[in-house]
């Protein structure tokens, strides 16, 4: 079982639409979530309270979830269950210099620096655009992070 993970906005946001070919086993996923005792790592400057929150994946999360639907439901219940883990927004810079080489897209980068400072080193994501097969191979390879789809995750807990 995994003690921590983290999820990249667009499994979120794939919940909220039943017209996305993903939106069921995003679904799946985030009801497992609530189920299970595994904790969301974010950034440091996470605050539920929007107006206080400094965290730039909690900024990606409240700019784009929907109040009510699934997503932000997984959000607010993680923080008050207290399973929402503030980590470091660096990974050690060795660490830094190989993602910054991986990845054009700084929000990107700042999950992978997370997910790099988690325990599990297990990020959830459906961009196939900025994490393409060989891409998630060589973040393996390179980083030992795992970058899975929420369906694939499911197997996790």
């Amino acid at each position: 079982m995994l003690s921590d993970i983290v999820i990249d906005t667009n499994v979120l946001l794939h919940a909220q639409n039943p017209n996305e070919k993903r939106f069921e086993d995003s679904s799946n996923f985030i009801n497992k979530m609530l189920e299970k005792k595994t904790s969301l790592c974010v950034d440091e400057g996470f605050s539920e309270d929007e107006s206080k929150n400094e965290s730039i994946i909690g900024w990606e999360y409240f700019s784009n979830l929907q109040h009510g639907s699934l997503g932000m439901n997984l959000i607010v219940q993680l923080a008050l269950q207290q399973r929402i883990k503030q980590l470091r927004k660096r990974a050690p810079e060795r660490i830094v210099r190989k993602i910054n080489q991986l990845i054009r897209n700084k929000k990107d980068r700042v999950f992978l620096n997370v997910t790099y400072n988690s325990n599990e080193k297990t990020l959830v994501s459906h961009d196939y655009k900025d994490f393409q097969n060989t891409k998630r191979r060589s973040i393996l390879t390179n980083l030992y992070i795992h970058v899975i789809s929420a369906c694939d995750c499911l197997d996790c807990f």
